[in-house]
Parts: structure tokens; sequence; C-alpha cells
């Protein structure tokens, strides 16, 4: 990502968890590569089964959720998870998935921030916030969320 090469973003299908998936994320690893799962929280296999985010975790994968997730765009169950995700301290940056200048996606990524800010407070917001910073320059995030 930014051309860092310390961090790649990846998309799982949005029904499943391919099995190849940890192969990936220790391949990377052996190059100094951490992977970002981008967001996780529309994926039915974590929506039914939340215990593969720790299994991914402990791999040492990161989590982007999408601030359309967290502002409710895509239903209250994924909006509900996002949040569960963000009180666990799951959550490493948010992003709002706008795919050019031209998308009509519904982002609001300062809406999402403020609803973070008052879930899990405005210094956990700010470390979500300096995350992506971090990312974009190749340092290490900070895991404290």
């Amino acid at each position: 990502m930014a051309n860092s090469k310390k961090y790649m973003l990846i998309e799982l299908p949005n029904n499943s968890i391919p099995e190849i998936i940890n192969q990936v994320i220790s391949k990377l690893r052996e190059h100094s590569i951490t992977v970002i799962i981008a967001h996780p929280e529309r994926n039915l296999t974590f929506l039914n089964d939340p215990k593969e985010l720790n299994r991914l975790a402990r791999q040492g994968a990161l989590y982007q959720v999408t601030s359309s997730s967290i502002n409710g765009f895509f239903g209250k169950q994924i909006a509900d998870f996002s949040l569960a995700m963000l009180r666990r301290g799951f959550v490493t940056t948010i992003a709002s998935e706008t795919h050019g200048i031209t998308s009509d996606q519904h982002y609001h990524l300062v809406d999402a921030y403020s609803i973070a800010n008052k879930l899990i407070g405005e210094g956990k917001t700010n470390i979500i916030k300096q995350n992506a910073v971090r990312i974009v320059k190749g340092e290490p995030v900070d895991g404290t969320t």
C-alpha cells in the first residue's frame, strides 16, 4: 500500500474465507508484509463465526472496517458487527472505501469517526486515524485499540 511495501490490502470473498488465506498471510509475513483485510464486517464467515477474527489476527492480519458499515449503510447486522469489532479492539483503521471521485458510495468517514468517538473514546479513535497515516508511511501501527 502506498508503495511502502509493508502492508497489503486484501479483499476476501463476501461469502467465505478461502483456505489459502493462512498460507498467504504466512508467506507475506516472511517478506515483512502485513495483511490488512478490507471490510471483514461484510464477510459471512466472520459474521457467523466471529472467532475467525481471532484466528487471522493471531497470524498477524489487521482489519480495516468501512465507514459505511459503521454508519448502517449496509444494514443493522453489519453495523452491529462493526461496532462490536470496534469495542473489542479489532479495528486497525476505518476507510471510506470510495473507489474514485465519481463514486456514489455513501462513505461519510467523519460520521463513522464520530460514532467511534462515542463508542470507544476520542483517544482510541485518534489511534485508528493515525494508523491510516502509519500504514501509508510504512510505519508500524498502534494496536492498543
